[in-house]
This record gives structure tokens, C-alpha cells and sequence, in this order.
């Protein structure tokens, strides 16, 4: 049992003395207290609670607790008709006395002390003129009290107590959800009234024109130059979306004064608009948007005259419009081409230029929607000089083409369209997650190490034992690798290598991969093809909360006794890390190999899109389509040279890590295909071939016989992915290696 003891004084500082003493007790002295605190009502009737000490409480709460008690104990004392407490059952005449006793000008002593020396303690007070109350307090209704105020953890809720509070949260989550549609419902329709209703000033020419200007002297041949609610359009859309030639006539409001605008003004100038639905939210036309392009000055696209980049050649797929000689400006409402070497800065429409979509790095977007607080979370910090992003889709049926011979060419896609805000996915990061869109901002390596042009990805990963598993180090993080020597990506890598490392394990191996996250998102990783527990699976919020950035999180399980070819790779916001890199090969090794084999090599297949200096994920998206194709981390001619003998069967394990297929195909023979997705394929089933075609995640392992000396390619036989940038470097490119076979 507990002792509560209060001593009442008739003045405010007895209860000071009182406590100084027993401060001043030696320690294990029969009255030494646990818990004290003193209570003074001054003369205008406040109370102050003072000079908590906490022996038996927790230091940071033991104020929390006198204050819950005292207050407990005067409010019962006041209101004698009221039962007993909530928290703890006190005496209701040590309550009243206690409330009677503490008038203004008075004080009063709260000792908390095993009733064993509670009769100590009253001896020792003895020869204090105040008033002694004692009232004992049962051990379950203290902790009950400190329960109440936080002192001790709630105890579990019940089950039926846990489905209530997930009912409530559901109902929550779902009236937040309901009010943010309507207001977005709300904020949408306000902007397509604003937007049928307005007209073009000569403030909002001046945003295209600057949209164009900067476009051009980033070097672009087109733009997104206004954005605008399909609503506004009289059919909703439809026409755009259907590519219909009419299209122009279901335009209102300010959509059909800009287009107005651009017939007199600027078609006649040589400049080209077409018009597009920039996403489908809900599966219906969104945003429309209507992209202008210039014609291209100075450029000749024959492959003869193609210029060299860092020392290679490379075609160029956008403009090389000399800004010295061919300018944008603008007088008043009328457009001019002026020569000179700058164009008009400052030019800014109030109002209607929040409708332009603008760069990713760091200037505006469509409804002043900053992008630079979303895209990945790697972006490159604030302040970033601004260009413009373009728009990559090549011309569709409804371009208008212009009249006056401007000269005329297929236009590839070549640069990101992540300028776009509100296009499905192209929000930042966490908007992208949520709406199981694309994030297709570019890497941000602005603080990424260099792997160096030398660096090999797929190298083998070596465990630890730790009591009979066998540990195995993984960390994700961004790093600039070289996938040829002139060409740099922003890539998202496993222990700074892409691929990851190489992983090989025996079957039933235990096995502990320790995985730590310095990626600027959340992420998982998956293991692709093995049947494991549901908990290992690495499927964000279905086996286990994403990893987030600068955590940690371990896999462990027993390996499959399934030999063959697997790989890892991310599951989180998979359609942006994985074509950046987070992928590695994964092998369990099998007793029953051919011992003929003599020797064995994994090829790991991969895109990506490159843009400039920038890295952005390859998607099977139209303006994120890939230009450069490797294996194992690099492009032809950087790719491996396998040596061979003649006679020599090589085992190749081929892995799709990408989001592309690709028909591989060796030269000088065929090969037998002896297991696929990890699994084995009987003698009597297994196909001869000289091409396989390889999908997304997809295995295959061959057995190729080097029947001739010489140098034979192993390659893609899509021949753009024998490219790069569109390119050929020696006889080939990307998806190209060399077996060279001696005699």
C-alpha cells in the first residue's frame, strides 16, 4: 500500500521548512520520502504548486503527477456529493478536510511514501504546528493514476477496441479524402470559368514569345508554350484527343485567342502549333496543351555531316539555331525576328504566364505549381539557372504546317516532357506515389560521386558468416556512372555499381542481406523469381514498410532449392528507380552444371534516356523513350570483351532488368536454350536458336559452342539499341559485345 500524507499550515512558508528538513535527511533515514510537493493558496485564492521532488516517479512527469493528484484531491473535496475519483479512489474525508484546510494565505505538504515509514514521518513532524491527514492508496489505483497521466504506457487496446479506433480512422481518411476532391472540384471549375473567359493580352504574348526565346537559346526546336483545361474546349476535349483536323473549332475563351494569335502572328512566320492532352486523370482528358516549334536553322541531318561531341559522333536531334543570328523580341503586340545575341528578359504575363509549363529546375509551372519541391527528391538545389524543358512528341495529324517553305523534318523525341505539370505522375515525388504516376524528373548528381570510366558493375559480392548465415551488405545511393567514356548517367546504384553487385549462393544457404537506404527516397528490394515468405518479398506496405532514406532494413530466409538465374532490384516507385539502375543478378548455384561449361557469363540488360547532361528514367512513355541500350552497366564500345578458345561452350545468363524487350542474338552459330525464369528445361524440350527475345524481368540461360576463331557480336537485334544517341561507334553500339574465339 501507498501513503498519501498531507500536513496543512496556516501560513505560506511552514510547508517550505518542512520539506527543506526532510531534504536535509541522511539518505536511508526510516523517513526518507519518495515523493513530495508543496501546495500554496495565496491570498487572491490561486493555488501554486512548488518544489516537486521524484524519487519513485520518473523524473520529466512527476510534476504531471502532483499537479493531476492535488487538483484531484481539492476538486473531490469541494464537490463532496461527487463519487470518487477517476484515476484513484482517495478517502472523501481526507479529500474535504484537505480542501476545507487549504484557504487562501495557507499552505499545505503532499508526501507520497510506503506506508511502512508513513508512521516515521508523523513522529518526525510531530513538533510542526500543522494539521496531519493521511489516506492510503491501493498499488493498482497509483498506476491506474500515473496510467492517466501519461506516466506509464495504456495498456494494449482489446480487439474490439482496436477495430473501433481502424473504423474511425477509415471514416477519417475518407471524409479528408471526399473534402480535398471537392475542393479540387471546386478550385478546377473557378479556373476553367477563368480561363473561358478571358481574353489575350499583350503581357500574355509576351509569355509565349519569352517561352519560345528561351526554348531556342537552350538550343530546342520545341516548346510547350500554354496549358489550358480541356473543359474549356466545347466538347471537352474530344477533338484534341481524337486528333480530329477540326480540332481548332472546339477552342474558346483564351485557348482560342491564342490560337488566333498564332495564325496571324506566328504562322505566318514559319512557326508550327499542334495541340495535345497533356493526361487523363480518371481516364478522361485533363489539361490540353498546345506545343510550338520553329523551324531549324543551319542544321544538316545527313549522316556525313554529322558533328562530333566529346570526341564522338553522335546525331544531333535538336535544334542548332544560332541565337546570334536568328532571335525572338517583341514590340508591343507584334512579334519581329531581330539579330543580336540576347533575347528580351524579364518578360512575364501576370496571371496567364502561371499557365506555361516551365522547367523542372527551378522556374515556374502551370498554376504556379513549383516544381521544385517535388520531382525525386534528388533535384538539383534551388537556383539552378533556368531553360526550359521541351516537349518531345513527335508532330502528330493535327500539326498545322506552316506555309512559307520553312524546312521540314521528322522531329525525334529527344527531351523530357517532366516539364509538364499535372500530366499523370509528373507531379513531385510523393503526388506520383500517391497516384501511381511517373516521376520523370531528372537525377539530381550535384553531390553523386564519380564511379570513374573503369568502373565494372556486376562484380561478386562476398558474405560474412555471422552463427552459420551467411551476411551479405547492401546500400543504395546515386552515383555518376560512366556507361562510355564521354557519356556520364545519373544513376541510382546498388554499392555504386550498375549493375549491383553480383550475388551467389548455394541452395538452403541462410542468408542475411542487410540493406541501407542513402537514396533520397524510400525504397525496397525484391527478389525477383525466388518463392520466399511473403515478409521477404520486398513489396512496399504488403511485406514491409518502404526502406526510407538513411534507414536500414534486413532480409533474411533460406534459399530456395531451385537453382538457376534470378535478380534483384527495387519495387518502390520501381517505373523511375529501376531503369536508373537499382537491379543485380542473383545466382543459385546448381551441382548439376555441365563440367564442359568452360566458362560462364550473366549479361544484365538496361536502358536509358539521356538528355543533354541530364539522366532521366527510361519509360515505354513517349518522350521518355531511351537513347542509349547496355549491358551490364555499359554501351559499346565500352562493353566486355569475353575471350574464348575454340571448342570452348560458354554458359550466358541472360536477365531483362529493363522496362524494353530485346531479341538477342549471336553470331557464328547457334546456342541451346537450357533453362528460363530459373528453371531448367528437360533435354528433350530444349530449342536451338540463334535469337532469343528477352521481356521485362524475364530469364534465359544458352549454351553457345565457339565453332569458328574470329570476332563475333552477341547484340540486340532491334538496330536502334545497337546505337548510341542514334549513333554507330565502331560497327555498333549499346546492346554490343565481342566473343572473341582464338584458334
Amino acid at each position: 500500500m501507498t501513503e498519501v500524507l498531507a500536513v496543512a499550515f496556516d501560513d505560506m512558508h511552514s510547508a517550505d521548512e518542512v520539506l527543506n528538513r526532510l531534504r536535509g535527511l541522511e539518505s536511508g533515514h526510516p523517513v526518507d520520502v519518495d515523493d513530495a510537493c508543496i501546495a500554496q493558496r495565496d491570498e487572491a485564492g490561486r493555488l501554486h504548486l512548488k518544489q516537486a521532488i521524484g524519487h519513485g516517479l520518473s523524473d520529466a512527469l512527476h510534476a504531471r503527477f502532483w499537479h493531476d493528484l492535488v487538483h484531484h484531491i481539492l476538486h473531490h473535496g469541494a464537490l463532496a456529493d461527487i463519487e470518487s475519483g477517476d484515476h484513484c479512489r482517495l478517502d472523501r474525508g481526507f479529500c474535504c478536510d484537505l480542501a476545507d484546510a487549504l484557504k487562501p494565505g495557507t499552505s499545505a505538504l503532499f508526501v507520497l511514501l510506503r506506508q511502512t515509514r508513513a508512521d516515521s514521518l508523523v513522529k518526525v513532524l510531530g513538533d510542526h504546528p500543522g494539521r496531519i491527514l493521511r489516506s492510503t492508496l491501493p498499488e493498482h489505483e497509483r498506476e491506474a493514476l500515473e496510467v492517466a497521466v501519461g506516466m506509464l504506457p495504456s495498456p494494449p487496446p482489446s480487439a474490439s477496441e482496436l477495430r473501433a479506433l481502424l473504423v474511425r480512422e477509415e471514416e477519417h481518411a475518407a471524409a479528408a479524402g471526399q473534402q480535398e476532391r471537392q475542393a479540387a472540384e471546386v478550385r478546377r471549375r473557378e479556373e476553367i470559368e477563368r480561363v473561358r473567359r478571358s481574353g489575350l493580352s499583350p503581357d500574355d504574348i509576351r509569355a509565349i514569345v519569352q517561352r519560345c526565346t528561351d526554348a531556342a537559346r537552350a538550343g530546342y526546336e520545341q516548346v510547350v508554350a500554354y496549358r489550358f483545361p480541356s473543359e474549356v474546349c466545347s466538347d471537352g476535349g474530344r477533338a484534341i484527343n481524337n486528333d480530329d483536323r477540326d480540332w481548332a473549332a472546339s477552342l474558346t475563351g483564351q485557348p482560342r485567342a491564342v490560337y488566333e494569335y498564332w495564325q496571324n502572328v506566328l504562322r505566318p512566320a514559319g512557326y508550327r502549333l499542334r495541340a495535345r492532352i497533356l493526361n487523363y486523370p480518371g481516364g478522361v482528358p485533363g489539361d490540353a496543351g498546345f506545343i510550338l516549334s520553329w523551324p531549324r536553322l543551319g542544321a544538316d541531318r545527313h549522316r556525313g555531316d554529322q558533328p562530333r561531341l566529346d570526341g564522338m559522333r553522335t546525331r544531333r536531334r535538336w535544334s542548332e539555331m544560332k541565337m546570334g543570328r536568328h532571335v525572338f523580341g517583341l514590340l508591343g503586340s507584334g512579334l519581329i525576328l531581330a539579330s543580336g545575341g540576347t533575347a528580351l528578359a524579364g518578360i512575364s504575363g501576370e496571371g496567364f504566364s502561371d499557365r506555361l509549363a516551365y522547367a523542372s529546375d527551378g522556374t515556374r509551372v502551370a498554376q504556379a505549381h513549383r516544381h521544385e519541391q517535388g520531382g525525386s527528391g534528388e533535384h538539383a538545389p534551388a537556383g539552378a539557372p533556368p531553360h526550359p524543358s521541351p516537349e518531345r512528341r513527335p508532330p502528330s495529324v493535327q500539326t498545322e504546317e506552316p506555309t512559307q517553305g520553312a524546312q521540314q523534318h521528322m522531329m525525334m523525341p529527344h527531351a523530357p516532357m517532366h516539364d509538364m505539370p499535372r500530366t499523370s505522375g509528373m507531379e513531385h515525388a510523393a503526388e506520383a506515389a500517391g497516384m501511381g504516376g511517373h516521376d520523370m524528373s531528372p537525377v539530381d548528381v550535384s553531390r553523386a560521386p564519380a564511379a570513374g570510366p573503369d568502373a565494372r558493375g556486376g562484380q561478386l559480392l562476398h558474405p560474412t558468416m555471422q552463427d552459420g548465415v551467411k551476411e551479405f551488405e547492401l546500400s543504395t545511393g546515386v552515383v555518376r556512372w560512366s556507361i562510355l567514356p564521354e557519356v556520364e548517367v545519373g544513376a541510382y546504384a546498388y554499392n555504386g555499381q550498375v549493375p549491383g553487385p553480383l550475388i551467389r549462393v548455394q541452395p538452403n544457404d541462410r542468408i542475411r542481406v542487410r540493406v541501407k537506404n542513402d537514396l533520397p527516397n524510400a525504397t525496397t528490394v525484391h527478389w525477383h523469381g525466388l518463392i520466399l515468405p511473403i515478409e521477404q518479398d520486398g513489396v512496399p506496405e504488403i511485406s514491409h514498410p518502404p526502406i526510407e532514406p538513411g534507414s536500414e532494413h534486413v532480409y533474411e530466409f533460406d534459399v530456395p532449392d531451385t537453382s538457376g538465374t534470378y535478380f534483384y532490384h527495387t519495387h518502390f516507385n520501381a517505373d523511375r528507380q529501376q531503369p536508373l539502375g537499382l537491379y543485380g543478378a542473383l545466382i543459385i548455384e546448381d551441382a548439376a552444371t555441365p563440367a564442359d561449361i568452360a566458362r560462364e557469363h550473366v549479361i544484365t540488360l538496361g536502358e536509358w534516356t539521356v538528355v543533354g547532361s541530364e539522366t532521366y528514367p527510361a519509360m515505354q512513355l513517349e518522350g521518355m523513350l531511351p537513347n542509349y541500350f547496355t549491358f551490364n552497366g555499359k554501351s559499346y564500345p565500352a562493353t566486355e570483351t569475353l575471350a574464348a578458345k575454340l571448342g570452348d561452350r560458354i554458359l550466358f545468363r541472360l536477365i531483362g532488368a529493363g522496362q524494353f524487350i530485346h531479341p538477342i542474338h549471336i553470331h557464328g552459330g547457334p546456342f541451346e536454350i537450357v533453362a528460363t525464369d530459373g528453371n531448367p528445361v528437360p533435354a528433350a524440350a530444349r530449342l536451338t536458336k540463334d535469337t532469343v527475345l528477352v521481356g521485362p524481368g524475364e530469364r534465359y540461360d544458352l549454351i553457345w559452342t565457339a565453332r569458328n576463331p574470329g570476332k563475333w557480336l552477341l547484340h540486340c537485334h532491334i538496330n536502334h539499341h545497337i546505337t548510341n544517341d542514334g549513333a554507330e561507334v565502331d560497327g555498333g553500339g549499346g546492346m554490343t559485345m565481342i566473343i572473341d574465339v582464338a584458334s
